[in-house]
């Protein structure tokens, strides 16, 4: 639990969000869940468990240009559907 806060609010500061409540909470994990399997895992990987960009690139079996397509598209996903379900 507690590091699920830690992320959420990396994410809240990266997204420029509203501080934590437990519904916006409710929000982003499903937000998360509404993301394709990949980029959930580039983003959950990015900044929840902070392996090296390299690492995760192998277990995702992509490059290194295709990982940051995914984590910018994924956050701006997240922005939206966040702020789409306030």
């Amino acid at each position: 639990r507690f590091l699920f806060k830690v992320f959420f609010q990396k994410i809240l500061l990266l997204l420029n969000l509203p501080k934590s409540t437990h519904s916006s909470e409710l929000k982003l994990k499903t937000c998360l869940n509404n993301l394709p399997k990949k980029w959930n895992l580039a983003i959950s990987y990015k900044f929840f468990s902070e392996k090296a960009t390299k690492e995760i690139c192998k277990e995702l079996e992509i490059s290194e240009s295709n990982y940051w397509q995914i984590v910018h598209r994924a956050k701006m996903l997240l922005k939206k559907c966040i702020e789409t379900n306030q």
